[in-house]
């Protein structure tokens, strides 16, 4: 049975691509335009795996993964933020990740920084969902 993966991103062409390379890896695909959609998702399927964006409408990438994260029902489902803001913002994502001195706070499994390239992509997905 194929992994389901939750690709959460307002914008639709990106959705697209990231969906398109992950069929093409086997997995199962759901998406969601919004937080607040990509939360229903991830209540009614409980996933594998979400890739989400960080800006959205009605529920930011950031408050959906402490969500996600402190939800007991949820909290060991791997999250990846896939998101153009290092480039928008200049904040590099993955010194943040790797700063010990943020431990408490809530954290992505990854940062990928938009545009992703496949193989990339598939490496980081892989990566979590080890059987």
């Amino acid at each position: 049975m194929p992994k389901t993966i939750i690709i959460i991103d307002d914008d639709a062409d990106t959705r697209t691509y990231l969906s398109t390379i992950l069929l093409r890896g086997g997995y199962k695909v759901l998406t969601a335009g919004d937080g607040q959609e990509g939360w229903n998702l991830v209540q009614e399927h409980k996933p594998d795996l979400v890739l989400l964006d960080m800006m959205m409408p009605r529920k930011s990438g950031l408050n959906l993964l402490n969500e996600i994260k402190t939800n007991p029902n949820f909290s060991n489902i791997p999250v990846i933020m896939v998101s153009g803001v290092g480039q928008m913002t200049g904040v590099d994502m993955q010194r943040y990740l790797a700063d010990k001195s943020t431990d408490k706070k809530i954290k992505p499994g990854a940062f990928l920084e938009k545009p992703v390239k496949p193989e990339k992509l598939l490496k980081a997905v892989a990566e979590f969902l080890v059987d």
